[in-house]
């Protein structure tokens, strides 16, 4: 029971938006809070440019807030981590893919739709994005431990 607790806990921000209000500028729909050298925010920074909604996401740095383990971001994204998505209603939405999914949902009128028109292709979609993810997630992480990365380890 309290192992269920915990994750409600966690994911409550999630689940019943921000505690916060994070105020937005009128034409915003949300704000994103990245940085410029995070691969999985360039998905996210790539797909609302590539839809062309750069004037409606405002980008910013977790810094801007006190940084990823300040009260006030932790208040956004228990998790601690980047990218973050907080919408005009303050809903918030961490991880890259599910960002992607939501906006590619959201906005699914706006061309390219990202989303492959086939049940198999959308399928290798899911497998290459979950591939890359657990490889860079890996390799962040030997860095981080001062391991060598596999990229290193055989040049």
């Amino acid at each position: 029971m309290t192992s269920f607790i915990n994750i409600l806990v966690l994911l409550s921000p999630f689940l019943f938006g921000a505690r916060m209000c994070v105020a937005l500028s009128a034409p915003s729909l949300g704000r994103v809070f990245d940085i410029p050298v995070s691969n999985h925010g360039a998905r996210v920074r790539y797909l609302i440019k590539a839809k062309g909604l750069t004037n409606e996401y405002e980008n910013l740095s977790p810094v801007d807030l006190g940084g990823l383990k300040s009260d006030e971001y932790l208040a956004l994204n228990p998790q601690g981590k980047i990218p973050l998505l907080v919408t005009s209603d303050g809903l918030s939405i961490p991880e890259s893919d599910v960002i992607a999914r939501f906006l590619c949902d959201k906005h699914i009128s706006i061309a390219p739709s990202f989303v492959p028109p086939t049940l198999r292709q959308r399928l290798l979609s899911d497998l290459i994005v979950r591939t890359h993810d657990q490889v860079s997630d890996e390799e962040r992480s030997m860095k981080h431990k001062g391991r060598h990365t596999r990229s290193e380890a055989t040049s």
